[in-house]
């Protein structure tokens, strides 16, 4: 593998890496709208299940097993709380199919119900936004119904915005020779900047709008939001890009 400086001396590996960057930013300014609407998700199946069911608020139920629920004879929830919430988690997956197999305890971590919007490989250790990856917040957002009430277009279609970026994820991960033309590289950017700015909830969002500042401010490479209280966002950036370079 050719030397990581040599590589950049090439504009179109250097587009590569600042849509790697761009892909990361994006990434934070969705962390925290991503985290309170899947609290808020957890909170109102809960709250659903216990109204249908007639169960008082706050029973819980500690003594169902994943695979007692998910296999082809499910034993019903003695509390009539984790069967229902099964089928509601099914319901709100935009696919129907709900990645099972990454989640444990339902009624102690809204995450653990998160996890059943991730990808099946690769996200059963995961324990909150701060250590899922771009692919996996977008994958987030585009299977789980909850985000369509805070998004001005449908989620699902595959043309989306949305569809889009994770798109664009796949590209950074995968690009052969990790080289973008300067106009794919605006049209990536746009993307991106596109979804931050969504007129319905995200376009208010503090967190979101400064991730747009800092894309702009990346795609005219003015990188003085690398400086400051940075350090994390540059650490992270560091082992992902060596993540990405391993795989070459």
């Amino acid at each position: 593998m050719a030397d990581y400086v040599e590589l950049l001396k090439d504009k179109r590996t250097g587009n590569w890496f600042k849509l790697f960057i761009a892909c990361f930013i994006t990434k934070q300014g969705l962390e925290k709208f991503v985290d309170s609407g899947l609290k808020k998700f957890h909170e109102d199946i809960y709250t659903r299940v216990f109204k249908m069911k007639k169960i008082p608020e706050g029973t819980e139920c500690h003594q169902c097993k994943p695979q007692k629920i998910f296999c082809k004879n499910p034993q019903p929830c003695e509390h009539g709380i984790c069967d229902k919430v099964h089928e509601m988690v099914a319901r709100e997956h935009a696919l129907k199919t709900p990645s099972w197999s990454n989640t444990q305890c339902w009624m102690s971590s809204y995450w653990e119900v998160a996890k059943c919007f991730l990808p099946s490989s690769g996200y059963r250790e995961n324990t909150g936004v701060k250590d899922t990856d771009f692919n996996g917040i977008v994958s987030l957002m585009i299977h789980c119904k909850h985000f369509q009430n805070s998004l001005s277009f449908y989620i699902a279609d595959e043309k989306s915005v949305l569809s889009k970026a994770r798109g664009i994820g796949r590209l950074v991960r995968h690009a052969a020779e990790l080289a973008i033309t300067d106009q794919d590289m605006d049209t990536h950017f746009n993307v991106l900047l596109k979804l931050l700015e969504d007129p319905k909830c995200l376009l208010q969002d503090p967190a979101a709008q400064t991730a747009a500042r800092n894309i702009r401010l990346l795609h005219d490479d003015n990188l003085e939001f690398l400086s400051g209280d940075n350090g994390d966002m540059l650490r992270e950036l560091t082992n992902q890009q060596r993540t990405i370079f391993k795989m070459r």
